[in-house]
């Protein structure tokens, strides 16, 4: 849901809807996506949009890639756990 609103206002998430989840429910995304989860919520919400930004650009270098189809397994498994995966 909250990925999907940003997409469609050319983001990639509306952190204001993370926001409006509060302090849990941003150490809750900390948390999948394998950040930190100290700090308050504004700490937070700009660690998961640093973040977030990131697995972006690394996203079009793989899709630029061959969608990374030269990746050895441990390479794929780090972009996979680097998406909470």
């Amino acid at each position: 849901m909250i990925v999907q609103a940003g997409q469609q206002k050319g983001k990639m998430v509306d952190l204001r809807q993370l926001r409006a989840l509060g302090g849990d429910g941003t150490k809750t995304v900390c948390g999948v996506l394998r950040l930190a989860t100290w700090g308050p919520a504004p700490m937070q919400l700009w660690r998961i949009d640093r973040h977030l930004k990131h697995i972006t650009r690394d996203d079009e270098l793989l899709v630029k890639e061959n969608f990374g189809a030269r990746l050895v397994d441990a390479e794929v498994g780090r972009a996979l756990g680097e998406r909470g995966m």
